[in-house]
């Protein structure tokens, strides 16, 4: 599996209408491993709002990252708890899904 380096990388969210549903982006190129999890999350036949939903979180996590110069593979248990803290304190919702953390 291929690790992400953070630092760098602009990540951002798009509709694509061809697919119908949301792809997570390094700039202009697309994130596979990422994109791939989107994919297992649509064929188990969650809703395009949960798809979405996801894609969100993976961005804010990957612009966390970015901050922190650190790629996906090093992440730790506690690095993921400081995640979390970052993410109450910018205001957002901390909730880390089990699959989400497997599947990358």
């Amino acid at each position: 599996m291929k690790t992400f380096e953070a630092r760098n990388m602009k990540f951002n969210i798009k509709f694509i209408p061809s697919l119908g549903s949301y792809r997570v982006f390094d700039g202009k190129r697309l994130m596979a491993p990422v994109n791939r999890f989107l994919e297992s999350v649509e064929a188990r036949g969650l809703s395009i709002c949960t798809a979405r939903a996801y894609a969100f979180d993976l961005v804010f996590l990957f612009r966390w990252l970015a901050l922190g110069e650190k790629a996906v593979g090093d992440l730790t248990q506690a690095d993921l708890q400081n995640f979390l803290k970052f993410q109450v304190k910018a205001g957002g919702r901390a909730q880390i899904n089990q699959s989400t953390t497997y599947n990358l």
